[in-house]
């Protein structure tokens, strides 16, 4: 699992494609030496599961027009149609980030638009389930 945090004005911009950039950390120590591997043996890192959350219940994703997640350069997953405070509906790319999986921290980027700016300053938490493959050490 892998979280990462944008954090929102109450001031953005409304109906305008708006970028969100945040650096994710990766814990070398859990994720690869506890599974006998390394970073730099790493194979193929794909995201599977996305969910994107507010942490301000009277701010929901029903305000965003759409919402489009990056690693790196490679978009993993796009909503069209963001409903709810939670939102399970992103369709996946399966899009091989290994390249930006390989060092103790990624960036993330949310590309949206907004309806509608939080009446205070609010937190989206976006958390993924990236899948490796890699070779022993």
């Amino acid at each position: 699992m892998r979280t990462v945090t944008f954090g929102l004005s109450n001031s953005v911009s409304l109906n305008k494609d708006t970028m969100l950039v945040t650096t994710g950390k990766i814990d070398t120590i859990n994720d690869y030496t506890k599974n006998q591997t390394s970073a730099y043996l790493l194979r193929t890192s794909e995201v599977w599961r996305v969910y994107l959350q507010s942490n301000d219940p009277s701010y929901t994703l029903d305000n965003l027009a759409y919402a489009r997640l990056l690693i790196g350069t490679d978009t993993v997953a796009i909503d069209t149609l963001p409903q709810g405070s939670t939102d399970l509906n992103f369709i996946l790319t399966k899009k091989d980030v290994t390249q930006f999986m390989k060092d103790t921290s990624f960036t993330a980027s949310l590309q949206c638009n907004f309806l509608s700016a939080p009446k205070n300053p609010t937190t989206l938490t976006c958390g993924m389930t990236v899948i490796y493959t890699a070779l022993a050490q």
